[in-house]
């Protein structure tokens, strides 16, 4: 048996990186496997722009048998291996690997803790591998929520002069920004903000038609959330999803929600799914409303540095 790490290179690498969340998906073996469209957007929406750093593959008889990515903004070490491998010798292998690389990285950059996150609480494997290594849950966590995609879809209801739709492209990249740079109270130089926003609809991953926002009678994007299909499993990810707080309590979460599961439905997706943070309770209420329910509890777990 041959074992060999390198970094990422392009996009055949994030085809294969997707490959094995699809096949954990469709296991069932009580790990966590991240949707697709989470890896596009954590490796296409970000300040940390060197791939090759962040990530690192891990080749068995030159098959990829699962990889790992450290994030420095999240303090964060995650990695995936195939469902055949889950709880072996070569996943600890990597798991150690990628601990010990993300705590100098974060120890040179005066970090105070590191953390990994989407640990289910059914996966017994990885807790006892992290509990071993001096890993404790932390507070943050996320709930998995779906809902099936049949026909008791939700209707779209908007307040009048409004309307939903997709956002037509690079020339909307200002009121595409402004709307979730005010949704998700963001520090940043607002600037910097559009930069970013407008590096990732130049992306290979991103496409218009599936970004999807209410528009205001004056012409103001109110709230958006993006598609994220799945043509293997048929699951649909909501990722992100917000409301500008000048528009909040109008209704227009749920109306781009709704728009949403249409969307997805028409695309041949059967299930729908979102994460959110379990102290979230206005978000956790909106899905609920919108016919999600709560299927799994995923944990973090962090010790300090």
């Amino acid at each position: 048996m041959t074992i060999t790490a390198r970094p990422y290179r392009d996009l055949r690498d994030l085809k294969e990186m997707q490959a094995v969340l699809t096949a954990g998906q469709q296991a069932a073996n009580h790990a966590y496997y991240v949707h697709p469209g989470d890896l596009s957007w954590w490796l296409f929406y970000t300040d940390e722009n060197c791939l090759d750093t962040k990530i690192c593959l891990w080749e068995w008889n030159s098959t990829l048998a699962g990889w790992s990515l450290l994030s420095n903004s999240c303090r964060t070490f995650d990695v995936f291996v195939r469902p055949e491998l889950h709880g072996r010798s070569l996943e600890a292998k990597i798991m150690l690997w990628a601990e010990e690389s993300q705590s100098i990285n974060l120890r040179n950059l005066h970090g105070i803790n590191i953390r990994s996150m989407w640990v289910s609480e059914n996966d017994r494997s990885r807790i006892q591998w992290l509990e071993m290594r001096g890993f404790n849950p932390s507070q943050q966590g996320m709930l998995l929520m779906q809902r099936s995609l049949g026909s008791d879809l939700p209707g779209v209801h908007l307040p009048a002069g409004f309307q939903v739709r997709p956002v037509v492209g690079e020339s909307e990249v200002r009121l595409r920004a402004e709307v979730s740079y005010a949704a998700f109270e963001s520090l940043k130089p607002f600037e910097d903000y559009q930069q970013r926003m407008l590096r990732f609809m130049r992306s290979p991953v991103y496409q218009s038609g599936l970004d999807l926002v209410t528009v205001s009678p004056e012409g103001r994007f109110a709230s958006f959330c993006l598609l994220w299909p799945d043509t293997v499993n048929r699951i649909g990810l909501f990722e992100p999803v917000g409301t500008h707080p000048d528009f909040q309590s109008k209704g227009l979460g749920k109306a781009v929600v709704a728009f949403g599961l249409q969307r997805l439905s028409e695309l041949g997706m059967t299930h729908a799914s979102v994460c959110v943070e379990t102290d979230n309770l206005p978000a956790i209420r909106l899905y609920e409303s919108m016919g999600f329910r709560s299927t799994s509890r995923l944990l973090t777990y962090e010790k300090p540095l």
